[in-house]
């Protein structure tokens, strides 16, 4: 709520922050569906993923994950890489596999 002269202007309600946010979609071209994933709370999570409408995926996957130790990191002159992608192979069972989120990350996972 902010006030101006003792008079209200607006009030907002805060929306809870969801400890996964995810999107999926296809790459046709590259034959691979690609799942892109934000957890952008002080906890790791870990959750199971389902990927329907497939027999078998390929045994790895890639990964670009861009993590940082803090919500307010960023890159600067001095620390020109706090904040910076690398890439990793990501090892499923199959269409159903669980994946450990750490926290404050973005990721992109390549399935094939």
């Amino acid at each position: 709520m902010a006030e101006v002269y003792g008079k209200r202007i607006h009030e907002v309600t805060r929306k809870a922050i969801q400890p996964l946010y995810v999107v999926a979609g296809r790459d046709r071209t590259a034959a691979e569906i690609i799942l892109s994933a934000v957890n952008p709370s002080v906890r790791s999570v870990t959750a199971d993923v389902i990927v329907r409408g497939v027999a078998r995926l390929a045994p790895k996957a890639r990964a670009t994950v861009l993590t940082s130790a803090g919500p307010d990191d960023q890159n600067s002159f001095e620390t020109p890489a706090r904040v910076a992608p690398r890439e990793e192979v990501v090892n499923i069972a199959g269409p159903s596999f669980r994946h450990a989120f750490p926290t404050y990350l973005f990721t992109i996972l390549r399935l094939r």
